[in-house]
């Protein structure tokens, strides 16, 4: 079936491949987002500089989009990202390609396909 044939992908090429012709990708999709939160921490910053320390930005979204950010910034498997309702994550966002991953909230990484 689809997903089968999906989890059987490696990482990099599944990252790649739409659920269906015509959608996004995971890849495409966490590259959407991330201009999205590089615009608004850019929006937060002052020439270029680093926002003051405690600076927050709330970025609310879908979770095949937390999946997805999760899989290609911080390297999880994207099929084994598990989510649940009100999942969320804590994602401390550098201008200069340092992110570090905090809180976690409903979000369980596996090593293998979720069924979700």
């Amino acid at each position: 079936d689809l997903f089968s044939r999906l989890a059987a992908l490696g990482q990099e090429e599944r990252l790649r491949t739409a659920y269906f012709e015509g959608l996004e990708t995971p890849l495409e999709t966490s590259e959407r987002a991330e201009a999205v939160a590089r615009r608004a921490a850019e929006d937060v910053s002052k020439d270029g500089t680093p926002p003051p320390p405690g600076t927050a930005i709330l970025l609310v979204t879908h979770s095949k989009v937390l999946e997805a950010l999760l899989a290609v910034v911080f390297g999880k498997f994207y099929e084994g990202v598990e989510t649940t309702p009100c999942a969320f994550f804590q994602w401390r966002y550098s201008l200069d390609g340092k992110h570090e991953l905090g809180e976690l909230q409903n979000i369980e990484f596996h090593d293998c396909l979720v069924e979700q």
